[in-house]
């Protein structure tokens, strides 16, 4: 039987059709169902080369999440559906390398300096500072999330252009770019990844950053499990919100909360969090450049 390939439109009904020949695929993964799902009812899932892949016998050999995900979301979708394919085929289906975050936005012009670094930050600030991988996000809404937060971003991968063992910790550089939004003096935040940096202080009003310096180069957590980030992350907020009152701090303390949350958007009214207010200024007109630029997207493709 010759293999071919057709542009189908898949629902609910038919993705539950093809899915009672699905006998012989590998464990479902909810987390990804979850994912694909959140992407199609939210207008982020698109049509590409790859799809459903029907064996010679009628079996699902490839796409059983987008099945699963066509289901849960209750959405119709257009995909590309291959008929025919060999059966021993299924052990060379999905073994390729798949595409990071970093390399999509790096591919695509998003994201142009210190790749690594700047997907990192957006992955850890997506996760609250905390290295949770159970969390994982769509690509789709990490670029979002980035083009939303993109300056505080190139705000760190600025001051750090060069990876600092210890130091450029995903969780500490996570906790500097939430702190952005409220340091109404940059220059503050900028001496503060300085001392960070080179270790040198002007005395005692700048202890605070020798202080966290000094814990982090001590320690070997570096945020790889989630109580070590949250731990990373809240001493990071305590030591820039002692840096900026000029604070001097021997110890850091662990803080019940974190001094910095980012900010939660609220297209109608606007920022949540007590931010100060040229940057909810900031963050208010952001959005609502964001928000025009996918309508003209829309109208943009509809006309075409």
């Amino acid at each position: 039987m010759t293999m071919r390939t057709t542009i189908e439109t898949i629902g609910p009904k038919k993705a539950a059709k093809l899915l009672e020949n699905n006998k012989l695929n590998r464990p479902l993964t909810q987390r990804l169902v979850d994912k694909y799902a959140d992407d199609m009812k939210n207008g982020r899932w698109y049509l590409t080369h790859q799809g459903i892949g029907i064996d010679t016998d009628g079996n699902v050999v490839d796409g059983q999440h987008r099945l699963w995900a066509i289901l849960q979301a209750n959405i119709e979708i257009q995909t590309k559906v291959t008929y025919g394919v060999d059966p021993k085929a299924r052990v060379a289906i999905d073994t390729g390398k798949a595409r990071s975050f970093a390399d999509i936005m790096k591919l695509e012009g998003v994201i142009t300096k210190q790749v690594p670094m700047a997907s990192s930050v957006c992955r850890r600030m997506f996760s609250g500072g905390l290295h949770s991988p159970g969390r994982t996000p769509s690509i789709s809404v990490l670029k979002l999330f980035y083009l939303i937060h993109q300056e505080p971003i190139h705000f760190i991968v600025e001051q750090f252009p060069k990876h600092i063992s210890h130091i450029t910790n995903a969780s500490v550089l996570a906790a500097i770019a939430c702190a952005w939004y409220y340091v109404d003096d940059k220059l503050l935040l900028e001496r503060f990844c300085a001392v960070m940096t080179d270790g040198v202080s002007e005395g005692r009003k700048e202890q605070a950053a020798i202080a966290l310096r000094n814990w982090l180069l001590a320690k070997d957590h570096m945020g790889r499990s989630a109580k070590g980030s949250k731990e990373t992350f809240y001493k990071t907020g305590a030591a820039i919100r002692a840096f900026i009152r000029k604070k001097p701090l021997v110890k850091l303390p662990f803080p019940k909360n974190p001094p910095f949350p980012l900010p939660e958007v609220d297209p109608s009214a606007g920022i949540k969090s007590g931010l100060t207010k040229h940057n909810a200024v900031y963050f208010r007109r952001k959005f609502k450049r964001l928000e025009k630029q996918k309508e003209e997207e829309v109208q943009k493709g509809d006309a075409t």
